[in-house]
């Protein structure tokens, strides 16, 4: 959940009393196997039996807190209505940068700030006018700050406290870096010693000595079994080999099959080609995570559909960033991230728990990553 939602969610909930009666329009959810009511928006929560004050109070905490002290880049959503009839009329202070109606027009000389007025409206009562201020960021050809597709986080712990949330391209890939660097490898982590891991990181629960095989998904016994290097030993996978997030239990004749080719469609190595589309977004997110982890050692993103193995890079860079917002996370992935963190005391693969930090590093190398991301 973006933070400024959660915020606007966390003031709406903080009015309410005990013995308030409210409405939820929501949808309850089996999330981790625990009954939940979820809530993606504020304004799905409606309170009763309030006067003017309190259901304007209810209209801000729902619609517009979220919007205070915003840096944008696109158009921002000003909404014209609320709940209890709420009407919401806006004033810009400077309709250049930010219209009555919330298109925006970036600077080019510096980071602007814009006081967009407002009044509300409700059973037949207005408000005195209010505001809220919001910064329009300098637009500057080339520079990585366009605005990407936001994807719904798959872990919230404390593992990326230190990880600047508006860090873009090289910075943040290397924020991540320095995370993962501060962890030492296990010592019994080695490329003859993973089948040990493996019953955790991919075993099937329930099923001693089956694995899920990686490609199909497939419950296959270990007899029929190889190592796949997903980033390829000839181009540079064998700096990771030792690593349980990138070596994965795969059958023997689909990992002949692939070779050392690029993860793609029509030429290349498609990884959901034996039927399981899924293995699209997760062979992606262990490409990243390599990318990053196994940066100092020169692995590398190229938007190719090939290159030279003395490169150490791997791709194609656009149709991995699309297939990791395309195919949502894996209990597969689950099951090995949890696993290596929690019983092995390695790292996180960040991009199983926020896909968002693929976009936000490889987002704005070229026009077809800004377009598969979200960018202008």
């Amino acid at each position: 959940m973006d933070s400024t939602v959660r915020s606007s969610i966390d003031a709406l909930l903080g009015q309410l009393a005990v013995g308030s009666k409210l409405a939820v329009n929501g949808a309850f959810a089996d999330y981790y196997k625990k009954p939940q009511i979820a809530l993606t928006n504020a304004s799905q929560v409606v309170l009763e039996g309030l006067d003017f004050n309190a259901k304007v109070a209810f209209v801000e905490a729902s619609s517009i807190n979220n919007l205070k002290d915003m840096r944008v880049r696109t158009n921002i959503n000003l909404p014209t209505s609320g709940e209890y009839g709420a009407t919401i009329k806006w004033e810009s202070s400077n309709t250049e940068l930010i219209s009555n109606t919330g298109v925006v027009t970036r600077p080019t000389d510096a980071d602007k700030t814009v006081t967009l007025s407002y009044t509300i409206t409700i059973d037949g009562k207005t408000t005195s006018k209010k505001s809220i201020t919001v910064t329009v960021l300098k637009f500057a050809e080339g520079v990585a700050d366009y605005e990407y597709t936001y994807v719904e986080p798959n872990y919230n712990g404390n593992y990326y406290t230190s990880i600047d949330d508006d860090a873009r391209g090289d910075t943040l890939k290397m924020s991540l870096y320095n995370l993962l660097a501060k962890t030492n490898m296990p010592s019994n982590f080695s490329y003859k010693n993973l089948w040990d891991i493996f019953p955790d990181t991919d075993g099937v629960p329930g099923r001693s000595g089956y694995y899920y095989a990686f490609y199909t998904g497939k419950e296959t016994a270990r007899g029929d079994m190889n190592r796949e290097h997903v980033w390829p030993d000839s181009r540079g996978g064998n700096y990771a080999e030792r690593d349980p997030h990138m070596v994965r239990p795969a059958l023997s004749a689909d990992n002949s099959g692939r070779g050392n080719a690029f993860y793609n469609l029509g030429s290349n190595y498609d990884p959901g080609s034996l039927g399981n589309n899924n293995y699209r977004g997760i062979a992606a997110r262990i490409i990243f995570y390599c990318a990053v982890k196994y940066q100092n050692n020169g692995l590398n993103l190229v938007d190719k559909t090939t290159d030279s193995t003395g490169n150490l890079s791997m791709g194609k860079l656009s149709t991995l960033l699309e297939w990791n917002l395309e195919y949502d996370i894996d209990k597969t992935e689950i099951q090995r991230n949890e696993a290596l963190y929690t019983k092995y005391n390695w790292v996180r693969n960040p991009f199983i728990d926020d896909r968002n930090y693929a976009c936000k590093i490889w987002g704005n190398v070229n026009s077809t990553t800004r377009a598969v991301c979200g960018g202008k």
